[in-house]
């Protein structure tokens, strides 16, 4: 996704390896509907780590929505992938919620 049009709204705060990370969604429109990565980032610099999964909705709302009610554990879960991917060391100890 592009950053034109690109709207990006904050879902809930996590803590790992004793950090805080912002969890967010950045949501753009691919012409037909709406779609949602989860964005992992660090509140201090603002550099993110997006997840390469989608989250679609038919607006805005739907698709903040649709983030809002999957499960509580799906951020904690993702996040240590992204990480990974993106040659982010960690501790094998999962996310918690702040």
């Amino acid at each position: 996704m592009s950053d034109f049009g690109v709207i990006q709204h904050h879902l809930s705060p996590v803590e790992m390896d004793g950090k805080p990370i912002t969890v967010s969604l950045r949501i753009a429109y691919d012409g037909i509907e709406h779609i949602g990565r989860l964005l992992f980032s660090d509140p201090e610099t603002g550099e993110g780590i997006p997840d390469h999964g989608a989250i679609p909705g038919r607006t805005v709302e739907k698709a903040i929505d649709f983030a809002r009610r999957l499960n509580a554990d799906v951020p904690t879960v993702t996040i240590a992938p992204a990480l990974t991917n993106a040659g982010i060391r960690h501790s094998a100890e999962p996310p918690t919620r702040c």
